[in-house]
């Protein structure tokens, strides 16, 4: 559509298949929270192609879906732990354990959820409506997260969790699109 949307795509292409896939999913624990940035690039192309330029809500959207990210794949990385383990994929479960990344997960549930609530000040118009119906969206996944946290081998909350992250984002995303209605 036009450079800015292209050099984005490109950006988010080279970060997800280079950074994330090649250099950090093999050697690091972490590799999911840099693999967020990666994840969360469309926004800003779309911001781009719309637009022409990345405005404030694009920014917040890109951090909202990186935040999002770990806690969304690490419940799935607690599912296929054994997988991981076995193909040597230094995930977090894998190396540190459920019980600490139920806890990271409680963390990033939290930063999710509150920086959720800052789309009140970046949307043109629609934020109050944003703002109460996205209340309701983050409590579920701060509880979620936090039985997880304190059942951090139970595989079923781990699957719940990460099922309700993804329709979690697809509201967040409906609310955005609804608020502007």
């Amino acid at each position: 559509v036009n450079c800015l949307a292209a050099a984005l795509s490109l950006l988010g292409l080279c970060s997800y298949v280079l950074l994330y896939t090649v250099l950090l999913k093999p050697r690091t624990s972490k590799n999911i929270v840099f693999g967020g940035v990666a994840g969360a690039i469309p926004p800003l192309v779309g911001a781009a192609a719309a637009n022409g330029y990345v405005g404030w809500g694009a920014w917040w959207l890109f951090s909202l879906v990186m935040v999002w990210t770990p806690a969304h794949f690490w419940a799935l990385a607690m599912l296929l732990r054994d997988d991981y383990r076995s193909v040597g994929i230094p995930m977090l479960p894998v190396v540190k354990g459920t019980k600490f990344t139920a806890a990271a997960i409680v963390r990033y549930s939290w930063a999710t959820a509150l920086l959720s609530t800052l789309g009140v000040l970046v949307l043109p118009e629609g934020g109050f409506f944003y703002g109460l119906m996205v209340l309701p969206f983050d409590a579920r996944l701060i509880q979620m997260a936090h039985r997880l946290g304190t059942n951090p081998d139970d595989v079923g909350l781990a699957k719940w969790l990460f099922r309700w992250s993804i329709l979690y984002m697809f509201g967040v995303c409906l609310l955005l699109v609804l608020s502007r209605l």
